[in-house]
């Protein structure tokens, strides 16, 4: 047993030697394992800064437009509101389409002109209740990504946005922050008639 035990713990260490030079050392040869070592540890650093960066900055996004959502009067207010915030935080172009009683879009913005076809991807969101458009796998083809803003008795609308092309495609937290300020600007506007 001492024997055989003492072969066996010989063969152990063996094996992990040739494991520990094929797998861990030979690759590291041209360079230096602390050097490797180091600089992953600073990638995952700079990983867990950006993550908190962003969440910071998600933070202070919903805190600005719960906000001035508190302080609108009127639904082209609550639109302004919600447009700006988006816009400022996907960079590029946000707009909110409202609902008629019939459930007919229109630019919460009077006087805007919009695309048909653009409008359609819109109309589509507010229809079924779901994400379309860039992006999404429904009408991809659009130039915006559109959300309705569902109430809680009825669809109000539609935001629609075109994030800027630097941050395309929407990474998941992105989409999350977008669905989060479209249920904060449908509060907004189920809110408005009741003022």
């Amino acid at each position: 047993p001492f024997w055989a035990a003492l072969i066996g713990t010989i063969v152990i260490c063996g094996i992990l030697g040739i494991v520990f030079d094929k797998v861990i050392y030979q690759p590291m040869r041209g360079g230096d394992f602390a050097t490797h070592l180091i600089s992953t540890l600073a990638a995952r650093v700079r990983a867990q800064a950006e993550a908190s960066r962003w969440r910071e900055q998600r933070t202070r996004v919903l805190y600005a437009l719960s906000r001035d959502l508190a302080g609108a009067r009127t639904a082209a207010e609550v639109a302004k509101a919600a447009t700006h915030h988006v816009a400022d935080i996907l960079q590029g172009p946000a707009e909110i389409f409202l609902a008629d009683e019939h459930g007919h879009l229109s630019p919460a913005e009077p006087g805007r002109v919009v695309d048909a076809r653009e409008t359609a991807v819109a109309q589509w969101a507010l229809e079924h209740g779901q994400k379309a458009g860039l992006g999404t796998d429904t009408l991809p083809g659009a130039s915006a990504t559109y959300l309705p803003l569902a109430g809680t008795r009825t669809r109000l609308g539609v935001l629609g946005v075109r994030p800027g092309d630097a941050l395309l495609p929407l990474a998941p937290d992105q989409v999350d922050l977008l669905e989060a300020l479209a249920q904060q600007a449908a509060s907004g506007l189920e809110r408005v008639p009741l003022a």
